[in-house]
C-alpha cells in the first residue's frame, strides 16, 4: 500500500482565518480511513491587502493504486461541505480534484494525477469566517446522532438552498429548503413523540388535536418553522407549484421571496438544534454573526454621476454610447477580529465622451447583490 495525497479546491464564501482549519481524522473510506484537512488559502497582494481564495481540501490516506483512490478520495473530501455551509450559514460550493499523487516517502517513482481546474482569481466578493471549534463540535453532535442520516440530508438540501441564493432564484431555493424540512420531520417526530410520552403516532397526533393525516404537516409547521403559518402555506405552495408546474412563475417568485429568509432561517436553526449541540453553540452559531444566509453573490458597483454639455452625440469618437473607463482597486483589506473585513478602495475613472461633454462623478455605491 502506498501513500496518497489528494488535493481538491473550489469557490466558498464561507472562509478559514489565515492559520486555521477543520482537520478531519480517520474518516472511512472504501479505500480505506483517510485524514482530511479543509481550508482558505489567502491571495496576499500586499501587506495590507489579504483576499481569500478559494477553499482548499487535502486529503491523505493509503490505497494500491492512484486510479483506485480517486473517487473515494474525492468523495470524502466532498463530504463534509454541506456541514461547512449550515455551520456558517454561508455558500460553499463545489469542490474540483486538482491533483493527487504517491505520497510515499523515500520511493524514486510515483504516480500523478491533475485535472485542469480554472486558475483561482483574486475576486473580492462577500466572505464570513467559519468558526472552527463550533464547527467540530457541530461535527461531533452529528457524528454521535442516532438521525446522523436524515439530518446530513437536511443539511444537503440547506447547501442546495443556499446555491442559489441570489437575485431570481428563491423559488429554487424554497423548494430545496421544503426537502430539507421533509428530512427532518420524521425526526422531529420522534423527538416530539418522546418529550409528549406518546407510545404511537396515533397518540401524538391526539396529544397535538390534529388528524392523524395531518400529523406530519403539523410537525413541519408547529416545530420545525416555529409556528409561523404565513411561512409554512406560502413556502408549501411554492414547493408544490414549482414541483408539479401548475402555478404561475411570476406569482411562485413573489410568494418565495417574500418568506425565503425567514424559512431559511427556521430550516438552519432545526438542523442544528436537532443536531444535539450544546446550548452555547447552538446560540453562538444563530447569533448575530451567523444569523443572515449568504450564498453565491458578488459585489455590486454602482457609479453615478451627471454628463454635462449640449449635443446629439455624446460619446467618443469611433464609440456608440458615452463611458467611463473604471479601474478600482482594493488598497486595504483586513480581517478584523468581529469577522468583517475592513476595506479601502481607490477608484480611477477616465470619461470617454465626445468633444464639450463633461462627467461630474456623483455618489459611487458598493454592495452586495442579492
Amino acid at each position: 500500500m502506498a501513500q496518497f495525497t489528494m488535493v481538491l479546491r473550489g469557490t466558498s464564501a464561507a472562509i478559514f482565518r489565515e492559520g486555521s482549519n477543520l482537520h478531519i481524522r480517520s474518516f472511512p473510506t472504501t479505500s480505506g480511513p483517510v485524514d482530511i484537512v479543509y481550508a482558505t488559502r489567502l491571495i496576499k497582494r500586499s501587506p495590507e491587502v489579504s483576499i481569500p481564495g478559494q477553499l482548499w481540501v487535502e486529503v491523505q490516506g493509503e490505497g494500491a493504486d492512484i486510479n483506485r483512490i480517486l473517487a473515494p478520495f474525492g468523495n470524502a473530501g466532498m463530504a463534509f461541505l454541506p456541514l461547512l455551509s449550515v455551520s456558517a450559514n454561508a455558500h460553499v460550493g463545489d469542490i474540483d480534484v486538482e491533483l493527487a499523487f504517491d505520497s510515499t516517502p523515500d520511493i524514486e517513482q510515483r504516480q500523478y494525477f491533475q485535472q485542469y481546474v480554472a486558475p483561482e482569481r483574486d475576486i473580492l466578493a462577500p466572505a464570513r469566517p467559519i468558526d472552527v471549534v463550533a464547527t467540530q463540535a457541530l461535527l461531533n453532535a452529528i457524528k454521535s446522532n442516532t438521525e446522523q442520516t436524515r439530518i446530513g440530508r437536511a443539511a444537503s438540501q440547506y447547501r442546495a438552498a443556499l446555491e442559489s441564493w441570489h437575485l431570481g432564484q428563491s423559488i429554487e431555493s424554497i423548494a430545496h429548503l421544503w426537502m430539507a424540512l421533509e428530512a427532518l420531520t420524521p425526526v422531529e417526530r420522534k423527538i416530539q413523540m418522546t418529550q409528549k410520552g406518546a407510545a404511537n403516532t396515533t397518540e401524538l397526533a391526539t396529544m397535538l388535536g390534529v388528524d392523524i393525516k395531518d400529523l406530519d404537516p403539523s410537525i413541519r409547521r408547529q416545530f420545525l418553522l416555529e409556528g409561523d403559518e404565513e411561512s409554512y402555506w406560502k413556502a408549501k405552495q411554492v414547493s408544490d407549484g414549482f414541483e408539479h408546474g401548475f402555478a404561475d412563475y411570476d406569482q411562485l417568485w413573489q410568494l418565495s421571496k417574500s418568506v425565503r429568509q425567514q424559512v431559511a432561517r427556521s430550516v438552519r436553526k432545526a438542523i442544528l438544534r436537532l443536531s444535539g449541540i450544546e446550548k452555547q453553540v447552538f446560540d453562538k452559531l444563530t447569533g448575530p454573526g451567523y444569523a443572515k444566509p449568504m450564498g453565491t453573490n458578488s459585489l455590486a458597483q454602482y457609479l453615478r454621476g451627471i454628463l454635462q454639455g449640449r449635443g446629439a452625440n455624446l460619446a467618443a469618437p469611433g464609440s456608440k454610447y458615452p463611458f467611463v473607463k473604471w479601474n478600482p482597486q482594493v488598497k486595504k483589506m483586513l480581517l478584523n477580529p468581529a469577522g468583517q473585513y475592513d476595506v479601502e478602495w481607490e477608484h480611477k475613472l477616465s470619461p470617454q465622451l465626445a468633444e464639450g461633454i463633461k462627467f461630474t462623478p456623483g455618489k459611487l455605491e458598493i454592495m452586495e447583490k442579492t
